[in-house]
């Protein structure tokens, strides 16, 4: 049995096996690495594109309430892709899509970003699962006063 732990057969089967292993392994984690990025970029894309959707109904509801003496024109329509809310920067939520996860809290962070006028990606990890969340800021004539969130479940993508 000695010997055949000193055997060279031995010691090369053992090396190329363990050589064989490390490329498996480094293999597998460069595919999950490139994989998970390729899937959220995907929900990245389509969070924005619903984003952008929802930013123009509210500017336009922000228009026609300036032409009504003051008063919403009409409710924001959620013609978008993904569940989306407003909310203004005191962090106070004024419209939410029926879809969109109640228990998701407003970050902080993500309002002062939108204050400074930059959109924001954060995964977010409810009981029910992982959300992808874009928080984007809404101007109109120059001025910001609000912001709109998008939110994806990870878990059904």
């Amino acid at each position: 049995m000695l010997n055949t732990l000193r055997s060279i057969r031995f010691r090369l089967t053992f090396w190329f096996a363990s050589i064989l292993a490390i490329a498996i392994l480094i293999a597998s984690l460069a595919l999950y690495i490139g994989l998970r990025r390729a899937l959220i970029g995907n929900v990245d894309q389509t969070l924005r594109r619903a984003a952008e959707r929802s930013v123009q109904a509210v500017r336009q509801d922000q228009v026609g309430s300036a032409n009504t003496s003051g008063t919403r024109a009409r409710a924001l329509t959620y013609l978008t892709l993904a569940p989306t809310r407003l909310v203004m920067f005191d962090g106070a939520v004024t419209q939410r899509d029926p879809l969109f996860p109640e228990a998701l809290p407003v970050d902080t962070a993500a309002l002062e970003s939108a204050g400074r006028g930059e959109s924001r990606y954060e995964t977010v990890t409810l009981a029910n699962g992982q959300y992808r969340v874009l928080t984007a800021p809404v101007s109109a004539d120059g001025t910001r006063f609000a912001i709109i969130q998008v939110a994806q479940s990870l878990e059904t993508e």
